[in-house]
């Protein structure tokens, strides 16, 4: 007998759809890291750890910390998971 199970659609989180899906933005940071959270950019820096500092600095927690390299800026590039 086979028997059929619904499966959970693998879902991304907020900043990683923004992400996905703003690649235009994103070319203005291109060789950045920055944090995204709640749909934004809300910090980005040369290093990752003068981006985490800043956000420390700021009590922001919960946020995408992500190298921008030149195949995140382009609209044809995916996330698979």
């Amino acid at each position: 007998m086979v028997s059929r199970h619904k499966t959970k659609v693998w879902e991304m989180s907020p900043e990683m759809l923004w992400f996905q899906e703003h690649p235009q933005e994103l070319a203005t940071y291109e060789g950045k890291w920055v944090a995204i959270k709640g749909g934004k950019v809300i910090a980005s820096g040369d290093s990752a750890s003068g981006v985490i500092k800043r956000l420390n600095a700021g009590n922001e927690e919960d946020a995408l910390l992500s190298f921008v390299g030149p195949e995140d800026c382009r609209p044809d590039t995916y996330f698979v998971g």
